[in-house]
């Protein structure tokens, strides 16, 4: 009886060294994916029947795919001016490997307008620009005190400009910078007289009328279309109370330029 009770017990007290121990063993810790996400692979050693992989959730742009010991590390076309960094952590046996994952970031995209033109009395103007990268930057040039930028978005930011009380314009210089893009920005604005001219340059299509007058902030009022008995003309309202009216009146509505402009004064002196 002594015997066996002695043969019942020596298994369990079999060394705890005897036991395999896990382990988990990845053929690189580090991956760099091109833009357009084109997967990698690595290959996952262990000696556990199974293992398994998973991104955290701040890395959903990641995507993966188990094959027998490869694991396919892949992402998401990165648009994005900026470069990204997630993680994809693999387990075996309780144990756990960490491989960092970088996504080159895809061109840098800026665009934004040449000019602005802003009015004598000052007030704000909403500016829109493209671009695909958190780091842009927007500098206004030394010496501009009377114009600020203000209220920046993703996509506009906004010029706060003090009234100009000085007959001539004034302008200033906005830089925006994002990597390597460069784009310079003029602001013009107007100085306050009370003379306003049509658009000087003949000949000149409708169309380039019509952004010549609205970038100095006239509204198109009305258009009278051509007949028999009146020729096609185009009204503006301006932002002046000397001269809040300029038509322009065209020969044929196939024209190259107009054949009359006509300013509407309510000063008499004028």
């Amino acid at each position: 009886m002594s015997v066996f009770l002695l043969s019942l017990l020596l298994p369990s007290c079999r060394p705890q060294s005897d036991v395999e121990e896990a382990t988990l063993e990845l053929s690189a810790t580090a991956l760099t994916l091109p833009r357009e996400g084109t997967a990698q692979t690595l290959t996952i050693t262990t000696n556990q029947s199974s293992w398994s992989a998973f991104s955290p959730q701040e890395a959903t742009w990641i995507t993966l795919r188990q094959e027998g010991n490869t694991l396919y590390v892949g992402a998401q076309a990165n648009a994005s001016g900026q470069e990204r960094t997630g993680a994809v952590l693999v387990q075996a046996g309780g144990l756990q490997r960490r491989v960092t994952v970088h996504q080159t970031a895809a061109d840098v995209l800026l665009e934004a307008p040449e000019s602005v033109v802003l009015q004598a009395e000052g007030g704000s103007s909403e500016v829109s620009f493209e671009c695909n990268s958190d780091a842009l930057t927007i500098e206004l040039a030394e010496g501009a005190g009377w114009l600020r930028v203000d209220k920046r978005t993703a996509k506009t930011f906004t010029l706060v400009a003090e009234a100009n009380a000085d007959k001539h314009n004034r302008t200033a210089k906005i830089t925006l910078t994002a990597g390597t893009a460069v784009r310079e920005l003029e602001v013009t604005q107007l100085g306050l007289t009370p003379y306003i001219f049509p658009m000087l340059t003949f000949p000149s299509r409708l169309y380039d009328i019509v952004r010549y007058e609205h970038e100095r902030g006239n509204t198109l009022l009305y258009s009278r279309e051509e007949t028999k008995e009146q020729y096609p003309s185009f009204r503006f309202l301006t932002k002046s109370q000397v001269v809040p009216l300029i038509e322009y009146q065209f020969s044929a509505t196939n024209s190259p330029g107009f054949s009359i402009a006509t300013l509407i004064y309510t000063d008499k002196d004028l």
